[in-house]
């Protein structure tokens, strides 16, 4: 299943998002890789504009490790590009230092919207 997420990481970095998708969840199966796979995959279905898979995939990285900042950060992003303002400042205020100016464009959007 190794083989799989590292196929995977090499598409997305190829912008095959498409093509990477079907391969990190067939990474999925390996749970050493299943938190790598899964955010793989949160970052994929982002690029793709497939934000409640993507918000989905992050909140199953979060339920593997929930210190991971970036599981946090890709939940934030998809929960933001959805308009859930104040669900996205949670999840970049508990990525640390990447979600640094996405908790400012909440705020704003928060500000905007109130």
């Amino acid at each position: 299943m190794m083989e799989s997420l590292n196929r995977a990481n090499s598409l997305f970095v190829q912008d095959q998002f498409s093509s990477a998708i079907p391969l990190y969840q067939e990474a999925l199966a390996d749970a050493s890789c299943s938190l790598e796979a899964q955010i793989g995959l949160s970052s994929s279905y982002l690029k793709l504009g497939e934000l409640h898979n993507a918000e989905i995939s992050a909140t199953r990285a979060i339920e593997i490790d929930p210190s991971s900042s970036l599981a946090h950060f890709r939940k934030g992003q998809a929960l933001f590009y959805q308009m859930k303002f104040q669900e996205s400042l949670i999840e970049f205020e508990s990525s640390g230092n990447l979600g640094n100016n996405w908790v400012e464009k909440c705020k704003t959007e928060l500000h905007r919207n109130a």
